[in-house]
């Protein structure tokens, strides 16, 4: 597990370079563009949180990691939770921000090999 957290941290390092910072729309502005957005737990339960300025792309992805992470072979367990809190640190969440992700995800996941994230 650890290898392939390397190689994610590597790629999230990449990826947030090329993430937009300036223009990127924020979770509040997603829902003004496109309520219908809320329907996905991790917009609403940020939002709901008062976390609706982090950028979207960004949550975007660590929602994706964190669910890849959570369906490994160790499902929701205590490595799980705590190779997602190395990811999230990663991509530069607070811890703050990181526990309402992880837990955001727990609460719709909260078992062992999730299939998918909504």
């Amino acid at each position: 597990m650890k290898v392939m957290g390397a190689g994610f941290a590597a790629l999230g390092g990449i990826l947030f370079a090329f993430a937009p910072a300036a223009n990127a729309e924020t979770i509040d502005e997603l829902l003004v563009d496109s309520p219908f957005a809320r329907e996905r737990p991790i917009v609403s339960g940020l939002k709901d949180q008062g976390y609706g300025y982090l950028d979207y792309e960004i949550v975007n992805m660590a929602w994706d990691r964190t669910c890849w992470l959570f369906g490994g072979a160790h499902g929701a367990s205590e490595i799980a939770v705590n190779d997602a809190k190395r990811e999230l640190a990663d991509l530069r969440f607070t811890p703050a921000e990181a526990d309402a992700i992880i837990g955001i995800a727990l609460d719709v996941h909260g078992q062992r090999g999730i299939e998918s994230c909504p």
